[in-house]
């Protein structure tokens, strides 16, 4: 699988600098998701043509790393990395309706599903 992974997001504490798109694509992914394979929970936000990722695992509250952040044909790519276990897990996602989202996943954890729509 090629790597359509770009660096262009930093984020320290809660310190964004935004990857910038066509704002049409960005709006599916907005929302808040979460599913029953996994304990994190995603808040997408779009400000302008830009995208920003917050993840945190509900079991503890710790909050992911999110870097790499990226568009492509209207697929959404990024990679979240765990603090306190530095567990690595690149994320490959697609919209399916107004209310869900197909992730796939790969590197330390390869559960994939459905993102159900929080809010």
């Amino acid at each position: 699988m090629q790597n359509r992974i770009a660096g262009i997001l930093l984020l320290t504490v809660f310190l964004f600098v935004p990857a910038v798109f066509g704002a049409d694509t960005l709006d599916q992914f907005v929302g808040t998701w979460g599913s029953k394979e996994s304990n994190a929970v995603y808040q997408i936000t779009k400000a302008g043509n830009s995208l920003q990722i917050r993840a945190v695992d509900m079991t503890d509250g710790e909050e992911f790393v999110i870097e790499d952040i990226q568009v492509l044909d209207g697929e959404l790519f990024f990679t979240s990395i765990m603090p306190s276990t530095k567990w690595t897990v690149h994320h490959h996602v697609l919209p399916l309706n107004g209310n869900e989202l197909q992730i796939f996943r790969s590197g330390d954890s390869t559960k994939g599903g459905k993102l159900i729509r929080q809010e």
